[in-house]
């Protein structure tokens, strides 16, 4: 049975540890950071850690130390048998009567071979059924996600591996858990967080990059037309890495300079 860390303590997975009253469930008022664990390493977790302790400034939620954010999710994993792999997944809210800061972490065990390159690249098509408007909060990673889950819902009854969202001018945001980019002629793009895509951890690891073996990387608004016309499509986030996109709304993708970066990435 997997646990659960709810402040500190450890419970088990199927205990009732939430409030009736917590705001993150009454209202969705939270924060959410999932980190990809391996051989004892939390991957890009000092990028995690900054856009936490960014977004808890922008909800005006109480500060969270680096360090025990380190210490509690060292707790989580030994709890659960210290795993070689796996998913952390933490949430942040506030407690109802008093100004304080919540969490629970949960591990999220999976298999072998996750986060290696994929054998088969994804299919997408673009939602017809909800458009993220960009605002002060579009970037944050939170606990509202309604948003997500329908559009989730389209991809599944579509038999998608997954949808892609536009905001209301029509331009391409991200995907309903990924970050987008696209290559054109050695030159990759990926939507300015002013369009409304959240401020992904795997998407900031590679704009720092800025280049990759004379490949540049930079922001770009891209346009349904920009998107039919580009090379090659990928989408990112923190635990499934870089993830080749085969087709679009049936566009057919290669994915060569896509493994090729995703070795780099991967030091291989």
């Amino acid at each position: 049975m997997p646990f659960v860390n709810h402040n500190g303590l450890i419970h088990l997975q199927d205990e009732a540890i939430i409030h009736i009253q917590s705001r993150a469930l009454r209202y969705g008022e939270g924060l959410i950071e999932t980190m990809f664990f391996e051989g004892r390493t939390l991957r890009h977790f000092d990028l995690h850690y900054q856009r936490l302790n960014h977004s808890l400034e922008e909800l005006h939620f109480p500060s969270f130390e680096k360090y025990a954010f380190e210490k509690e999710l060292a707790k989580t994993i030994i709890a659960n048998q210290n795993p070689q792999k796996g998913i952390l997944r933490a949430e942040f809210f506030l407690n109802e009567s008093v100004f304080e800061l919540q969490f629970w972490i949960e591990f999220i065990h999976v298999k072998e071979d996750y986060g290696e390159w994929r054998s088969r690249g994804l299919a997408l098509d673009i939602s017809n059924k909800v458009v993220k408007s960009p605002d002060s909060i579009s970037h944050i990673k939170s606990c509202s996600r309604l948003l997500y889950v329908i559009a989730r819902q389209e991809a599944i009854q579509n038999k998608l591996d997954d949808i892609l969202i536009c905001n209301p001018k029509g331009n391409i945001v991200e995907s309903t858990h990924s970050n987008i980019f696209i290559i054109k002629e050695q030159k990759i793009y990926t939507p300015p967080l002013s369009e409304g895509c959240v401020s992904g951890v795997m998407r900031k690891f590679l704009l720092e990059k800025k280049e990759i073996e004379g490949i540049t990387i930079s922001e770009k608004v891209i346009s349904k037309e920009m998107l039919a016309d580009a090379d090659e499509v990928f989408l990112t986030n923190a635990v499934r890495g870089i993830q080749p996109v085969d087709s679009i709304n049936g566009r057919v993708y290669s994915t060569n300079a896509t493994r090729y970066i995703f070795d780099l990435i991967a030091g291989r």
